[in-house]
């Protein structure tokens, strides 16, 4: 999931009179430098996944990520993938990123895959 942290600096003083900061030799009230944390894009989609098809009766078997190829990170801190059936899944499930099973009746299954990066 996209995070956004912001950072807190504080300037710890011996006296209560003041604090320099260093630069200025002042003892006035410091402010502290505004930092901005970076822009994380959010994950993107390289390679969308095309029609799948198969033949009732017959076993299925589908990397629905095609190797971890199908998204990609821009943050470079990996991804994690969910499978969510939309509607009846038909005789399939989905264990981690792979459709599996044997479709029990002719239909369209529509499955949602999902990247969150970490």
């Amino acid at each position: 999931m996209t995070r956004i942290a912001r950072t807190l600096l504080l300037l710890v003083c011996a006296f209560t009179a003041g604090c320099s900061d260093g630069s200025t030799g002042s003892t006035g009230p410091v402010v502290p430098p505004v930092v901005t944390p970076p822009v994380v894009a959010p994950p993107a989609v390289l390679v969308p996944n095309g029609l799948m098809s198969t033949t009732v009766g017959t076993s299925l078997s589908y990397d629905a990520t095609r190797g971890g190829t199908v998204f990609s990170d821009p943050a470079g801190g990996g991804l994690v993938y969910s499978l969510t059936f939309i509607g009846a899944s038909n005789g399939l499930q989905a264990t981690g990123t792979t459709v599996s099973g044997t479709p029990a009746a002719p239909g369209v299954v529509t499955v949602t895959v999902t990247a969150t990066d970490s």
